[in-house]
């Protein structure tokens, strides 16, 4: 054979049920003749996959040997590898195979894979594809494989499990190579719920905007006239001082700048009545407590002061809910 010419197509890959493992072989037909004709019997064929259409080195390489009809042949190729293709060529990218007849040159030009091979790279995939229908680790089993439960690398699947460790809970994710983390320290929504940007296990307290309950209420109560706390949530104290009521928060607040002052970042919403009717007309009013020692306000205490058509302070019960950003 002084030259050779061809014809290849690809043809289908055999079908994989959902279950079963994936094929590590491409069968692939063509028609080869030479200056004499068609080629007929049995030849050794050079198979060969590339990186690139030219130059290179061969990452998989291989021969056997193929019948020919009037130059008609269908090879597998990896059918003369045991395992067929190994693994490690993950068919994530273009490829191209180079073939050689009875220790000849190779082919020129080499031959583009199309389509079919790629879903080899669905092998990796298959262990992932249902990862979403299991409820917890318990139940992975309703994936095709469990392997690929706790990371599938071509999925960007669970990069970390679910850890239970001294009440904390801890749920890592990978996202297209980007850490999302799910972290909750307690039952308490203003100790902390990490929701996004940041790593599974990470202890530091998260930035504003971080919080699960971030702008939201961060502390609520309803308050006696007496000063006593009938029902409440984040709410430390409540202590009558020269006619106010100084109501001291379980979480400080984050300081914001406000002119030449810092003052707590929270604003409460107050209404007059609850546990009593009282019809005499009165408006609460609110600000922040400073600290006499160091002219700072306080960063968790809201002074709430009732006062009447008069002007005078009076003593009401009311309801107070709080918004703002905690600091942790």
């Amino acid at each position: 054979m002084k030259t050779i010419s061809t014809v290849l197509a690809l043809a289908t890959l055999a079908a994989a049920t959902a279950l079963a493992q994936v094929p590590r072989t491409i069968n692939y037909q063509g028609r080869i003749k030479d200056a004499s004709g068609l080629l007929q019997g049995s030849h050794s064929m050079r198979l060969r996959l590339y990186t690139q259409a030219s130059g290179g080195t061969a990452i998989f390489d291989e021969t056997q040997d193929a019948n020919f009809t009037d130059g008609i042949f269908t090879v597998a190729i990896g059918g003369g590898t045991t395992g067929g293709i190994p693994a490690t060529i993950s068919f994530d990218r273009q490829l191209w195979m180079g073939v050689a007849i009875d220790g000849r040159a190779e082919l020129s030009p080499r031959f583009i894979l199309r389509s079919s091979p790629y879903s080899l790279h669905a092998a990796g995939a298959d262990s992932a594809a249902r990862a979403h229908e299991a409820d917890s680790a318990a139940t992975a089993a309703s994936a095709v494989t469990a392997t690929s439960a706790t990371y599938a690398d071509t999925a960007h699947a669970l990069a970390t499990p679910a850890v239970i460790n001294g009440g904390k809970t801890q749920i890592g994710l990978t996202v297209k190579g980007t850490p999302f983390a799910v972290v909750s320290n307690g039952n308490d929504s203003t100790s902390g719920h990490v929701i996004v940007g940041d790593t599974a296990g990470n202890s530091t307290a998260p930035v504003a905007g971080a919080l699960y309950r971030d702008n939201a209420a961060i502390a609520w109560g309803q308050i006696g006239i007496d000063g006593n706390i009938a029902a409440d949530f984040g709410i430390t104290s409540v202590a009558i001082v020269n006619g106010t009521y100084e109501i001291t928060l379980d979480n400080s607040a984050r300081p914001v700048q406000g002119g030449s002052a810092q003052f707590p970042e929270i604003a409460p919403s107050i209404t007059i009545g609850g546990q009593t009717v009282d019809t005499t007309p009165a408006v609460p009013t609110w600000t922040f407590r400073r600290n006499q020692a160091t002219g700072v306000y306080d960063e968790n205490v809201v002074v709430v002061k009732i006062v009447n058509l008069q002007g005078n302070s009076v003593l009401r019960p009311f309801s107070i809910i709080v918004f703002g950003r905690p600091v942790k």
